[in-house]
């Protein structure tokens, strides 16, 4: 009962998690739509100005880490965080995927180039007359920024974990120790294996990454044909059975003590039995 209702409890929290990174990635995918329509943006002379525009919109969101355009052959020209030289993407799997799809994306976990940070992109294309893609602008999610606001928006006892993963087994996010976790594939890790052998919502009592062992319930938020992204929250088996354990205790102790209370009954009982009769014997003689 104990199980159950600590799974059910983490399943609502990462249900509402998983519901507020969908609808997160959704605000952004139509603010990508609406900066693909601007003059800035489509036109590679007005770098300079998108550039400052694009600092000035990145201010206002904590967990940007950064946004800007890149041309059609993978070079950066517009960028809210200054640069220097030539920086050139077109290495990154969301600026192939954007090309290849001409629709919205979502890439990998990185370190920006730029950033320096870690993070994931989103992209949508900037579309020519023809449909052609003539660039790619973009909006980097700065993982740790998004991992602290998940971890206040959850309220969970105290040695559980969250954790964001995609569908390839590498840790977007998670808290605590994200700088131990965030950015490695750990595919063939047991619980990581159920999680994405599921392809599902669902729960599982497993040892995770760290060697502790935690009931984990997890929920897709993200699916594309080639992409899946998965919200989980682990809470210790130690946390969730303490109150049964100690209300095992605790009977265990009484039943203890009342066994022990039938034995000593027992015995005086006996013990008087035999000398009943001795004293009978003694009367006698």
């Amino acid at each position: 009962e104990a199980a159950e209702h600590a799974r059910e409890n983490a399943l609502w929290l990462t249900r509402l998690l998983a519901l507020e990174q969908k609808s997160l990635i959704e605000v952004i995918r139509q603010q990508l739509q609406n900066l693909a329509q601007l003059s800035i943006v489509q036109h590679p002379e007005q770098a300079a100005l998108c550039s400052r525009t694009f600092a000035a919109l990145r201010k206002q969101t904590a967990h940007y880490a950064n946004m800007g355009v890149i041309d059609a052959h993978g070079a950066l020209r517009c960028s809210a965080l200054p640069f220097a030289g030539r920086v050139n993407l077109s290495h990154r799997d969301y600026f192939r995927e954007v090309l290849r799809t001409r629709a919205f994306a979502v890439g990998g976990y990185q370190i920006g180039i730029v950033s320096g940070k870690g993070s994931v992109n989103l992209v949508a294309p900037v579309l020519d007359t023809s449909g052609k893609p003539q660039a790619v602008v973009f909006i980097a999610l700065d993982l740790g920024a998004m991992a602290d606001r998940l971890i206040e928006a959850a309220s969970l006892p105290e040695g559980s974990t969250l954790t964001i993963l995609d569908g390839h087994g590498t840790i977007l996010m998670r808290q605590p120790d994200a700088e131990q976790w965030v950015g490695k594939s750990l595919p063939d890790v047991p619980l990581i294996r159920t999680i994405l052998s599921h392809n599902k919502e669902g729960s599982t009592e497993e040892t995770g990454v760290d060697g502790v062992k935690r009931l984990y319930v997890f929920k897709p938020f993200y699916s594309t044909a080639l992409k899946q992204v998965y919200v989980s929250a682990g809470i210790p088996t130690a946390i969730i059975y303490a109150d049964a354990n100690a209300l095992l205790f605790r009977a265990l102790l009484l039943m203890a003590l009342v066994t022990a209370g039938v034995i000593a009954i027992t015995w005086i009982g006996g013990d008087m039995l035999v000398l009943r009769p001795a004293k009978a014997l003694m009367l006698a003689a």
